[in-house]
């Protein structure tokens, strides 16, 4: 475990190990701040919105990244969420990948319990080999992390210090034989006989080393889950209580984010996407008026000459490979100026009809520079 302060950056170096064999030139990872419990995708990112919610200033993001004193990435480093970037990097340069980031959220936030209780995090890096496989990582490494306030940091590494020193002089097996009386022994006793109950078989043990000396660098571990999709957190502006009830998550939270450059909401009637054929390479904006399938049914038929009645449904595949049918909340709330391939495919069930199916496409911003995403630890 490893306590760090709010909002202090810290430098996060990756490195290749000459055991690995590689497809691509250049590596694609992503970086990301998520919870260290068993929590499923869903509970992760109504945690996350429960957070979000709850904040003030919606420009504070859950993980901020200082550029200027990065090094080694190619092109530039994007916020593909609140709490992840993405970023590229060449494996075969002999120095090391460098990364500055800062944690914008207490672990307290998270915790029923007030003081220096707090859930514990994961800075967690999933790196890519795009030629091999995109979708799933070849490395995923972790650091476990508490992150609090500067006094808290303190008093936290104080507290772990002192208790460390006590198992030590008392050995393992600890025993008090006389009657606490005063303060200071009754909250001696209570620690004791809390390590005790961790000793118990089928309980939940914390061992000396959960925290580690102060030292200037911690390690990252390797993950051996892979294919746990990452949760990645995209807040919007409008909560569907369908799907997210406050009331029923015990949490509290503390910083709000800035959006996503790719989702920029909207409060008008109007909602734009990009869209192009597999085969071209100009996308062509269509104006969803009114922002729902009606409006997208409409802008198709302007642009590509394609009988509304004989479209026969409308779908979407994420990038993550899910494909799902698309509806009016969808387009309205969640797909204001994102990119799309498009293809209008003759329809299975009636040759004379169709259906239409948006590829999602996650672009990069240019700048003069192709941008590849990418993030760090070392590789093994």
């Amino acid at each position: 475990m490893t306590v760090i302060k709010l909002a202090v950056f810290l430098s996060i170096a990756i490195t290749l190990k000459t055991t690995c064999e590689l497809m691509s030139a250049v590596l694609q990872s992503l970086l990301m701040v998520v919870f260290r419990e068993d929590k499923s995708y869903e509970d992760e990112i109504k945690t996350w919105q429960s957070w979000h919610k709850r904040q003030h200033n919606p420009k504070n993001r859950i993980l901020e990244v200082d550029a200027k004193n990065s090094s080694g990435i190619i092109g530039q480093i994007e916020e593909v969420a609140h709490n992840a970037v993405q970023f590229c990097w060449n494996p075969n340069e002999p120095s090391s990948v460098k990364i500055s980031i800062a944690v914008q959220c207490l672990s307290t936030d998270f915790s029923t319990q007030k003081g220096v209780k707090g859930l514990p995090l994961h800075v967690q890096i999933d790196t890519y080999d795009e030629a091999d496989n995109d979708k799933i990582p070849f490395h995923r490494g972790y650091c476990q992390i508490k992150v609090f306030c500067d006094k808290g940091a303190e008093r936290k590494l104080r507290d772990e210090e002192k208790r460390a020193n006590r198992r030590k002089s008392t050995g393992v097996q600890v025993q008090c034989c006389c009657k606490p009386t005063f303060g200071a022994n009754r909250k001696m006793l209570h620690e004791n006989r809390r390590d005790e109950k961790r000793k118990v078989p089928g309980s939940r043990k914390k061992s000396d080393g959960e925290y580690h000396e102060p030292c200037d660098r911690s390690e990252f571990y390797h993950m051996s889950d892979l294919d746990k999709p990452a949760a990645l957190f995209v807040p919007s502006e409008d909560y569907d209580t369908r799907f997210f009830e406050p009331s029923a998550i015990p949490f509290e939270s503390i910083a709000e984010m800035e959006p996503s450059p790719k989702r920029a909401r909207t409060t008008t009637d109007r909602v734009m996407i990009y869209v192009r054929k597999a085969e071209e390479q100009i996308f062509t904006p269509l104006h969803l008026v009114p922002p729902g399938v009606h409006g997208l049914a409409m802008a198709i038929r302007d642009k590509f000459s394609v009988d509304p009645d004989k479209i026969k449904g409308y779908y979407k595949r994420c990038a993550k490979g899910v494909t799902v049918e698309i509806d009016d909340d969808m387009l309205k709330h969640y797909s204001n100026q994102d990119t799309f391939i498009i293809e209008i495919e003759q329809a299975s069930a009636d040759p004379s009809c169709c259906t239409v199916t948006l590829i999602e496409l996650l672009i990069p911003p240019s700048n003069g520079v192709q941008q590849q995403y990418l993030v760090t630890s070392t590789v093994s």
